[in-house]
């Protein structure tokens, strides 16, 4: 037979072939002595299927690494590179899963890839695209999680869910060569002040010996090398220290200190002196190194330059830096090349001296001065201010370093919309990458914890790929202090103090203004003469105001809340940071006595003195108006946020957040147990509803039986069948006893008529059946919809048996069902949405059903907020938002409904109830037990039950006015002004407005009472208008 086709890496620039290789090779499986793919060699769930992977720079490892995966599992799986690479990645990601510029809106993806290689910074705008691989890492554990050092877990992680899967690490990292070092006598710098003085020391001396003068450190000048210098002026600690045994164990509460953004108010970290002083020492750096003489030709270019054999060290990422350091005749593509002469003949190359290899790797160096925040001044470092500090090797002073974690590495994604046979084979790749050495993959470097406690196995590795000793002994030197426990180290060293990236929305723009703002022009625009301090303080201006530009696009209530998240701060209350922009706090030095010390010196200052203080106030002027600008947005954007709360909770009344599914009585009476949603839908057993108007079809001549329970088992909602036997019990009875039953609605749209229930019209929704319990996105959405599910049924029917709890042997009945959140959110949307009609307790299997009436309003608990929740229960160690989060639209929906409806009698009555205990019904504050065992306190409700209320208001007053229009209306037409306003209304309201122009709907026999004349006209003037 023909060869099959070849396996191709496609590529925008060109692609690769690679040789195919049988299937079903069950020796591939076990290479490099991993176990991941054992029992996984011809797998039928994968072979011959396919998976796409989008990524942005080559690497020949990927050749025979996706080689093997197919030979061990059958899998092809097809690489794409970006034609622009890394600067395109972030793009092409954002375009195929989607992306999202605020809270609010999100634009949906292509969806042509299934996988990607990504970046954490790209993530956040990105993250709600990519499926959460948390479920799968927990049950993975041989994927050993926790192994991969605590920054790049931090870097791939949102709302305590992770959306890719690190293989490598990245940070700022500095080289040296020992052979210039050695023949001037110097030693590697440790402060950011000794790097600087040692490259404008060896700038002008010749390190090539071609008789010319050559560079200090070579670098590219960019943001993120600019931010490595601010790193350890501004971050000392992350947390509060205190000491034991002699050393710092820093878990106490969050200082804030990061290296982009006041972590309450979120004003840039760019007006203070910690700043200027990193921005002065970034400078004198990029003026000692290969920018002033490359710029006249071109840019700066540090592999270039470093190739050159003209600099005595450089900046630059890990990966990078390696190509650097390593021999060229070994692969270092970017050390210093050997010079020949015309005839071939090597006149000069890179030396080691006294059989020490030259190329030489060092932590980044750290800084003596911090800024302190408290009194706003840059201070030496000392054991209060820089309690993580380590003493300089040789003057003994204390050094704080804050190791920059830039970009954070390479890690691997997949979309969370792709099949699941394609995320399972994805999933299977870069898990089984994970488990192999580091050497053998691709864009990879040393990342877990364990390969550098084992650094002499991982050191053999690379001694192997040929790495000199010393470059063996350096790396692993800088690795172990990078990755050190940010709260207690080691045990031999310090606390670590890693400073993050910034891992918002926006993160691209914000370095784009950045890189043309503070590198370009300024740093890069004049790169000869002293600090020009003018020119840094209109850069700085610049600065402020295009990052306000782009924390206005994505919100800045929104932003602070996300980089506390980030930072591992506590939620901040919006009161809380209103609070933190009053102004005088943000404004030093403008007290009154110091205004009034400025008005007396003037006269004698002469004119410099008085220009002096002009300048001086207009700028404090500016700041003041800036803060208080920036407190008027906050206002505007909180309120403008509960006002789309409030529209939003309004329109998921009127839609199904997810399809309602039902199971015939007659089939739910033969299943002897409570069976998972996933047997029955594969049976093709279960009706799905998926909006609300075919709900309201479907219940034109069918009944639905919302059965609410309190589940008696962790992982099995009823294990002894006891709620089972109950529901069967209630089924029966509503089929035997009751005859008929009427059928009920949130709209009159759809005549009832009532009809006979029997076991072939009856239909039962029950969550264990109803809900997807593997599929947990689906689950999520249908959760979110159980107010919905639970208004919209005909017969609510609380099944509350005397039970045990399996795992906790507690006793188990209505009580019990009372306390939980969650049952009490659906009896809430049965009252709201169709009064107590209907509504049933079902205390035993054997036991008739008990009607529940207003004389029960004093036994159950209806205040949502005030029951208790799992999620809180286990410290929300699966997600940052607590389910009352979730309830609020939902409850906040019911309660619009309950105010539209307020002439009907069931409206009325709980109306009542719930005024009686409004502070407790709508919660304005919660606690929160977050993950680490901290509690915060959070914004529930706020205002927005007076919002709501407001906004009824509104549109009842809307109605009023365009009620009276009519009426004074002389011509009708078939085309009014006033017939268009009334449909716009009802728009607006999402089809509500009925409820408020007839004044209620079906509630109970009773609510016919309560009509409204004036409605009854409005609706009469709407027939009238309709006929020819």
């Amino acid at each position: 037979a023909p060869p099959a086709p070849a396996v191709c890496v496609e590529a925008a620039r060109d692609s690769i072939e690679i040789e195919e290789l049988p299937d079903c090779d069950c020796g591939a499986c076990e290479v490099f002595g991993s176990t991941w793919l054992a029992g996984k060699c011809c797998h039928p769930s994968m072979r011959g299927k396919s998976a796409t992977l989008l990524a942005f720079e080559r690497d020949p490892s990927w050749v025979p690494r996706l080689q093997e995966f197919k030979q061990c599992t059958g899998a092809r799986v097809t690489i794409t590179y970006t034609a622009a690479g890394e600067r395109g990645m972030e793009a092409a990601l954002r375009q195929d899963v989607g992306y999202s510029e605020s809270s609010e809106v999100r634009i949906d993806g292509a969806g042509i890839y299934d996988g990607y290689v990504v970046q954490g910074p790209w993530l956040p705008s990105a993250a709600a695209g990519l499926e959460n691989l948390s479920p799968r890492i927990a049950e993975a554990d041989s994927l050993n999680w926790l192994d991969i050092n605590s920054m790049s877990r931090q870097l791939v992680s949102f709302n305590n869910s992770v959306r890719a899967l690190p293989l490598d690490v990245d940070y700022i990292a500095m080289g040296w060569r020992q052979d210039v070092f050695d023949e001037h006598g110097m030693q590697p710098p440790e402060t950011l002040e000794e790097l600087v003085e040692l490259s404008e020391y060896f700038s002008g001396k010749d390190h090539n010996a071609d008789g010319e003068p050559d560079w200090g450190f070579c670098m590219t000048p960019q943001p993120n090398y600019f931010m490595a210098f601010v790193a350890p002026v501004l971050q000392a600690t992350q947390r509060r220290c205190r000491w034991e045994d002699g050393k710092p164990v820093c878990d106490g509460e969050h200082t804030g200190q990061n290296l982009f953004f006041n972590a309450t108010t979120f004003e840039p970290l760019v007006e203070n002196s910690g700043f200027r002083y990193a921005a002065e020492l970034f400078r004198r750096l990029v003026l000692s190194s290969n920018c002033p003489e490359q710029l006249e030709t071109g840019k700066c270019d540090r592999k270039a330059a470093f190739r050159s054999g003209r600099c005595a060290g450089v900046i630059s990422m890990p990966g990078t830096l390696t190509k650097m350091l390593k021999p060229w005749y070994a692969g270092g593509t970017n050390s210093p090349q050997p010079r020949r002469d015309a005839a071939g003949n090597v006149v000069w190359e890179v030396a080691s001296r006294n059989g020490t290899y030259w190329g030489r790797r060092a932590r980044f160096p750290g800084s003596t001065k911090v800024f302190d925040a408290a009194s706003r001044t840059l201070r030496t470092c000392d054991p209060v201010l820089c309690p993580k500090a380590i003493p300089h090797s040789r003057t003994g002073r204390l050094v704080n370093y804050a190791p920059f974690f830039s970009e954070g590495g390479e890690a691997y994604a997949i979309r969370s919309s792709s099949s699941e046979v394609k995320k399972d084979i994805l999933w299977e790749l870069f898990s089984w990458m994970g488990t192999l050495p580091v050497t053998a993959l691709p864009l990879s470097g040393f990342y877990r914890e364990s390969q550098i406690v084992g650094s002499s196995a991982q050191g053999k590795e690379l001694i192997d790929d040929g790495w000199p000793e010393q470059m063996v002994a350096d790396l692993f030197d800088v690795l172990h202090f990078s990755f050190l426990n940010p709260e207690r180290g080691d045990g031999r060293g310090m606390p670590g103090n890693a400073a993050m990236d910034l891992m918002v929305l926006g993160f691209s723009q914000y370095m784009q203004d950045f890189d043309r703002i503070m590198v370009n022009d300024f740093v890069l625009s004049s790169v000869a003469g002293p600090f020009p301090d003018g020119r840094f303080q209109a850069a700085v201006a610049d600065l402020v105001a295009a990052f306000d530009e782009t924390t206005r696009l994505h919100g800045r209530l929104a932003q602070i809340q996300r980089w506390r998240a980030k930072l591992g701060m506590p939620f901040l209350s919006r009161a809380a940071i209103c609070e933190a922009l009053v102004l005088e706090p943000q404004v030093p030095g403008c007290e009154a006595e110091e205004f009034d010390w400025a008005a007396s010196v003037v006269p004698a200052l002469g004119f410099i003195a008085v220009t002096t203080v002009v300048l001086f106030v207009g700028q404090l002027v500016a700041k003041i108006w800036r803060t208080f600008r920036r407190k008027r947005e906050l206002e505007k954007e909180q309120q403008q946020q509960y006002r789309d709360i409030v529209h939003a909770a309004e329109e998921e009344l009127v839609r199904l957040g997810c399809p309602m599914v039902l199971h015939l009585a007659r089939k739910f009476l033969d299943l002897e147990a409570l069976v998972p949603y996933e047997q029955l839908r594969d049976r093709g057993e279960l009706v799905f509803l998926d909006t609300l108007q075919q709900a309201m079809e479907f219940k034109e001549d069918q009944f639905i039986v919302f059965m609410s329970h309190q589940w008696l088992g962790w992982k099995k909602p009823d294990p002894d069948a006891v709620h089972y036997r109950t529901m069967c019990g209630a089924i029966q009875e509503l089929v035997g006893t009751v005859g008929t039953i009427r059928s009920v609605s949130l709209s009159d749209d759809h005549d009832q008529v009532p009809c006979k229930v029997t076991i072939d019209n009856l239909y039962i929704w029950c969550d264990y059946l109803s809900i997807a319990q593997h599929h947990r996105p689906t689950q999520t959405l249908a959760i979110s919809s159980l107010p919905m599910y639970s208004s919209i049924a005909d017969v609510f029917v609380i099944i509350a048996p005397s039970a045990k709890h399996v795992n906790s042997g507690l006793p188990c009945g209505i009580d019990t069902y009372n306390s939980r959140g969650w049952c009490r959110a659906e009896m809430l949307s049965k009252v709201c949405g169709t009064g107590l009609t209907q509504m049933y307790i079902a205390s035993e299997p054997e036991a008739p059903l008990e009607p529940v009436t207003e004389a029960w309003l004093d036994r159950l608990d209806f205040k949502v907020f005030q029951g208790s929740f799992s999620c809180c229960a286990l410290g929300h160690r699966h997600s940052n938002v607590c389910d009352m989060q979730n309830l609020i639209k939902p409850v906040l929906g019911l309660y619009s409904l309950a105010l539209r409806q307020r002439h009907s009698k069931s409206a009325r009555t709980m109306l009542k109830y719930i005024e009686r205990s409004k502070d407790t019904f709508f919660p304005p504050n919660f606690k929160f037990l977050d993950s680490f065992g901290g509690m915060q306190e959070r914004e529930l409700f706020g205002p927005l039950a007076s919002h709501m209320e407001e906004h009824v208001r509104d549109i009842r007053d809307d109605v009023g006015i365009v009620r009276q229009r009519a009426r004074t209306n002389n011509s009708v037409s078939s085309a009014s002004t006033d017939e268009i306003a009334v449909e716009t209304l009802c728009k607006r309201i999402n089809s509500l407005c009925e409820h408020d122009i007839e004044s209620g709907n079906v509630q109970d026999s009773s609510a016919s009472d309560d009509t409204d004349a004036s409605a009854a006209s409005v609706h009469d003037w709407r027939a009238e208008q309709a006929r020819p």
